[in-house]
């Protein structure tokens, strides 16, 4: 009887504590229940003012989605607008965020399905319960940046902006190459914004095949398409400082109303 006691307040105390800090959603594509976390802008239900949202993927490591929210809160209302996040949580990140099956990576090839989740499940779930905008940010580092990119390419109507850190276009730079081919012909990238960063001693990964994705870019330089492709010199994967520098650049020209 004590056992089953310590039990059930263990389990309450488990889902009082998580409980606030994840939610989740059931996807028919993935068909699997995926959890995200949400953070909200300080000044959040003090009005009927709407937010950008911030889509933040490989949101398991609660630090780094702290820190991101911590970022959102130093920079919102005076550098750049109020914004929510919204953090996405792993569960087969091979699968989710490669667009192409790879022989050195074990189940991946699903980009196109979690896509499909984050648009057409999680994004009008998210509008549905929350205050939002339709400005949407994607923010993905290294093969969640190659997932940012590829996003970019296929659906671009879905997202606002993206930013890319360290994007391991090297998985699958011909195909990558293909998309941009498709989508340049199209014309179809009006007001929209890319912002790549990495480091100068980066992954080959990333520093074989990115430099070509980008004079593809310069070449083709979109009407309307506004981006910037930064190398942080003496700094290696992920360069620290990609969320903060990305979300100024995507809102350079923003001003405050506090001023």
């Amino acid at each position: 009887m004590a056992l089953v006691l310590i039990y059930g307040i263990g389990v309450f105390f488990y889902f009082f504590l998580t409980g606030r800090k994840y939610q989740k959603i059931y996807s028919q594509y993935l068909e699997e229940k995926r959890l995200f976390r949400v953070h909200l802008p300080e000044d959040y239900g003090e009005s009927q003012e709407r937010y950008p949202v911030v889509y933040l993927l490989d949101a398991n490591d609660s630090t780094y989605f702290s820190r991101s929210a911590e970022i959102l809160d130093e920079l919102g209302g005076d550098e750049v607008p109020g914004m929510i996040l919204v953090g996405i949580l792993n569960t087969n990140r091979n699968r989710d965020m490669l667009p192409t099956e790879s022989k050195y990576m074990i189940s991946s090839g699903g980009a196109e399905k979690f896509l499909k989740f984050i648009t057409r499940e999680l994004i009008p779930f998210i509008d549905k319960k929350y205050q939002t905008r339709d400005f949407r940010i994607l923010y993905g580092r290294s093969d969640s940046g190659l997932f940012s990119v590829y996003s970019l390419l296929a659906e671009p109507d879905f997202f606002s902006a993206w930013i890319a850190v360290s994007p391991c276009l090297g998985h699958c730079p011909a195909f990558i190459d293909g998309m941009a081919d498709q989508l340049f012909s199209t014309k179809k990238l009006l007001k929209k914004v890319l912002y790549i960063i990495y480091g100068e001693y980066d992954y080959p990964l990333v520093t074989t095949s990115l430099p070509s994705f980008v004079n593809r870019l310069r070449e083709e330089n979109p009407e309307g398409f506004r981006w910037k492709a930064r190398i942080v010199k003496g700094e290696g994967h992920i360069p620290v400082s990609s969320l903060y520098n990305g979300l100024k650049f995507i809102f350079s020209g923003w001003e405050s109303p506090r001023r």
